[in-house]
């Protein structure tokens, strides 16, 4: 079953100087229910813009998104709001989360705001804070825990009423070394455990290694994609040498493996 399509995705800007530039051209993709895709690419490859045209968070300038079997580029401002709402999940570099709630308030709060908290509520947060190792913190404040505890609650938030589509921006962005290899290790375990369909942009291999399969941007274009070996150890050179001949050997790109 198809999650997402795009067809002849376009999104151009104008400069300041009255120039066009193409964010994206023409860009096809399929995503299957299911699928951990992870998107990867030179800076100004795209990535940003296509996750948050898929996200309703940008309007395409021509082309199609289809999501659910549902072209959500038909859609009406409001009936995106309450698209949005209702199938997607979202985690963010900057983890986004409400100071002045506690970490189960944070991860409750999309169904405050959509009005779908059930009695049932309180121990499918458990069940998910169980899965990503933070039932011990569930009663404490942000800026009582560790940035990859504050990381594990935006993906609980996300996941939390159980969206079609979970897009995550560069999440690991601002965790160490540790933090984002038990981050994206939870992220698959969520994938497995939910078969929930994932959309990752990330600069890192190591973490695009743990996805089912990874597509590279170029210039607003998919320009070649890897399938995941069975062996994850196997995959993850295999994505190195792929985004290194896209970005040069002096790219910057983390060296190390998660």
């Amino acid at each position: 079953m198809i999650a997402v399509q795009t067809k002849s995705l376009i999104k151009s800007y104008k400069t300041s100087h009255g120039y066009e530039t193409m964010a994206l051209n023409r860009l096809d993709m399929t995503v299957e229910s299911g699928e951990f895709i992870g998107i990867m690419g030179p800076s100004g490859s795209g990535k940003t813009t296509l996750l948050n045209l898929i996200g309703t968070l940008d309007t395409s300038t021509s082309g199609n998104i289809v999501i659910d079997d549902q072209d959500i580029t038909q859609l009406s401002r409001d009936e995106l709001v309450k698209f949005r709402r209702d199938k997607l999940g979202f985690i963010f570099q900057d983890f986004n989360l409400l100071d002045n709630l506690t970490v189960q308030e944070n991860i409750i709060f999309p169904l405050l705001i959509s009005d779908s908290v059930k009695t049932s509520t309180t121990e499918k947060v458990r069940d998910i804070a169980k899965i990503l190792a933070i039932t011990d913190i569930l009663e404490k404040y942000p800026y009582q825990v560790s940035g990859g505890q504050k990381q594990r609650t935006a993906v609980a938030r996300a996941i939390v009423k159980g969206p079609s589509l979970i897009l995550a921006d560069e999440p690991s962005g601002n965790l160490d070394y540790n933090s984002a290899r038990n981050l994206v290790g939870y992220l698959a375990s969520i994938n497995r455990i939910y078969r929930s369909t994932i959309i990752m942009v990330t600069h890192d291999p190591a973490m695009a290694s743990y996805c089912d399969r990874v597509l590279f941007l170029k210039d607003g274009e998919i320009v070649s994609q890897l399938a995941k070996d069975p062996n994850r150890d196997d995959f993850y050179p295999r994505v190195m040498s792929m985004i290194m001949s896209l970005e040069g050997e002096n790219s910057g790109l983390p060296a190390s493996s998660i």
